[in-house]
């Protein structure tokens, strides 16, 4: 490869795509260019020049940039709004195309008047709020939902950045005269979807148009699931309670990995960090605590049907038996390349109180051992049992299925012992159904699985057949925010408790139909 790089003139980007803008050609050309002072020398100069490109595109020629059935197979994403904590969803009766919702958060009335009157004139179905200010949108933001947000960057009462927490789950599109390049960086790399830049003749506002037109394109009927199965009538999920707080006291945490809901209804969370495990009631009050010398960093734990704890150590990748009043019984697995260890390890359920299942994500692989610590089985991708295993993590389990996390590829599937088809479900991104390092799963009496998201800070709900449901969360550290969601578990009467590791606490969730 490095032969053929220094010896071969790289192809012209317009034979793979005729469509090609010049000038984007020509940034491709110059980073592969063999002449060390023809060159890019930094990525900042690229980026630079990548965004110079793109701010002097009007947006239906950026999508036609990459306009070919390889290019949207590859690049195109879905535009998504991650839901609040409160939310609904309607019933089949209500399941209509609704109003694409837009908040314009800008100081400048005159602005505000000619936008409004540019969009009615174009007849788009759009609902439109407007808020003069930082405080303002919040206030708005608390109790509605948007598909796309337009923000000025200087506001009366802060800028961008003051607001960029309570709008970081929606599409922003920020409107500014100012064109630094280093600023327009910085905002870009927050995630931004459009940056444009005001003009004294207001042609920009053209611009916003198109952009909202592709958004409302994106975002019709497609996206709203009507299959009966996968809809929840009346369904409303709403914050209950939090649980801990950062340190090692009772009730304390340091980036806690797995949570788990015995068959008692005990909360068992492994408190990496603080080395140790914790046992908590259903309403969150601390009952144990217990650690073993050699335990260094849990990162897993399950129950069987008698209440023994069966702890993984992310350390030494050996598994741990525990009474249910925390005393050491066995240890088994461990390190290394033999049969019955683990180059590393993630995640633990018992299937049927039958056989326990360890996740190995360098492994590749998800091994399967016995009471007494046997291997019974493997499945990776070298043996083609059940397809292909890249990074296995987060795993659980109910009476006849196993639900599976693999967060590089990244996808759920759900194997079974029915001889029924299996289901595979998820790619990489960010809207709806997508993930975004997911980390953590669950499932519940109705056969939902719940999967937690590192990255978009999120918890996303599918049926049984893996089909969005919805979902909530946002970063942050208010009620119904996260910092890293990283393992969730589900009580028999639904109740949602979601393990916050980066704010070192639980949160509780519950819902009402």
């Amino acid at each position: 490869t490095i032969v053929k790089i220094m010896s071969e003139n790289p192809k012209p980007p317009k034979q793979i795509n005729p469509n090609i803008k010049s000038e984007l050609e020509d940034i491709i050309l110059r980073c592969l260019e063999k002449d060390p002072d023809k060159r890019y020398q930094k990525a900042k100069d690229v980026a630079q020049d990548l965004l110079y490109f793109k701010m002097n595109l009007s947006n239906k020629e950026l999508y036609q940039v990459v306009n070919t059935e390889e290019s949207n197979r590859k690049f195109s994403s879905e535009t998504t709004t991650i839901e609040r904590p409160r939310m609904t969803i309607s019933g089949l009766n209500t399941l209509k195309k609704r109003k694409f919702s837009i908040l314009h958060i800008e100081d400048d009335k005159t602005i505000k008047e000619i936008f409004l009157k540019s969009i009615q004139k174009k007849g788009l179905p759009y609902n439109y709020t407007f808020a003069e200010s930082i405080e303002e949108a919040k206030k708005i933001l608390n109790s509605e939902v948007f598909d796309l947000v337009l923000c000025d960057y200087n506001l009366p009462d802060g800028n961008f950045f003051n607001i960029f927490d309570d709008i970081s789950s929606f599409p922003i599109v920020i409107t500014t005269s100012i064109s630094d390049p280093e600023l327009i960086i910085e905002v870009m790399k927050k995630g931004v979807k459009e940056y444009v830049i005001k003009d004294t003749e207001l042609k920009y506002v053209d611009k916003i148009y198109s952009i909202i037109e592709k958004n409302i394109e994106d975002s019709g009927s497609e996206n709203y699931n009507t299959d009966p199965q996968s809809i929840i009538k009346n369904y409303e999920v709403y914050f209950v309670k939090t649980i801990g707080s950062a340190g090692a006291d009772n009730l304390q945490f340091s980036s806690p990995r797995a949570i788990h809901i015995s068959n008692e209804e005990k909360l068992i969370i492994a408190d990496t960090k603080n080395s140790r495990i914790q046992v908590l009631d259903k309403q969150g009050n601390f009952l144990s605590m217990f650690s073993e010398d050699s335990m260094k960093a849990p990162c897993s734990v399950t129950t069987d049907m008698a209440g023994k704890i069966y702890v993984i150590d992310a350390l030494d990748c050996k598994i741990r038996v525990f009474s249910p009043r925390g005393n050491l019984i066995d240890v088994f697995g461990g390190k290394g390349n033999d049969i019955g260890q683990l180059s590393s390890a993630y995640g633990i359920t018992i299937f049927n109180n039958e056989k326990i299942y360890v996740t190995d994500p360098d492994g590749h692989k998800i091994v399967i051992f016995d009471f007494q610590g046997n291997v019974i089985n493997s499945y990776s991708s070298e043996s083609k049992e059940h397809g292909e295993y890249k990074s296995p993590s987060g795993i659980a389990s109910n009476k006849n299925f196993v639900y599976i996390l693999d967060h590089s590829i990244p996808k759920v599937k759900i194997i079974n012992n029915l001889d029924l088809p299996e289901v595979t479900f998820g790619k990489r991104g960010t809207g709806k159904g997508d993930f975004s390092v997911p980390k953590g799963i669950g499932v519940d009496n109705e056969g939902r699985v719940y999967i937690t998201e590192t990255l978009s800070h999120r918890v996303q709900v599918f049926n049984a057949k893996g089909d969005w449901v919805y979902s909530f969360g946002s970063k942050g550290t208010d009620n119904g925010q996260f910092n890293g969601a990283e393992s969730i578990a589900i009580s028999p009467d639904g109740t949602i408790f979601v393990l916050d590791r980066g704010n070192n606490r639980i949160q509780i969730f519950s819902y009402q139909t």
